[in-house]
């Protein structure tokens, strides 16, 4: 984790606009906020401040997106249990759009070819 955070602070050093500076802020308190959970303490978290509202809207709105595409997804597959199709994973990385295939019961390169349709 602190390696992806170092990473993604140097990429919001260098953002040039407001919509990528605001992507890769998202990115930072991703991170913060996962690590604790994976048993990573990297740094206290800010105390909250109404420009963090704009961040958590962009991260719900991301994962909340990201969802949905893959429900889609899994329905096109024909996949019966959606309830179980909980993945946030980028639609965009055709290895992890595999993976969440595998581990859904679906056929990964049918799950692949649909993802590419629907992007």
């Amino acid at each position: 984790y602190r390696d992806r955070l170092r990473v993604e602070m140097r990429e919001r050093r260098l953002a040039t606009t407001r919509c990528h500076m605001l992507s890769e802020t998202a990115d930072v308190f991703d991170i913060l906020i996962r690590a604790p959970h994976d048993s990573h303490q990297l740094r206290k978290l800010l105390d909250f401040s109404p420009s963090h509202l704009v961040v958590c809207a962009y991260l719900l709105s991301k994962y909340t997106l990201r969802w949905q595409f893959c429900r889609v997804a899994a329905l096109l597959c024909n996949r019966a249990h959606l309830n179980s199709m909980r993945e946030v994973v980028n639609p965009a990385k055709d290895h992890k759009l595999y993976t969440v295939a595998r581990r859904h019961g679906i056929e990964p390169e049918g799950f692949e070819l649909v993802c590419r349709r629907l992007r």
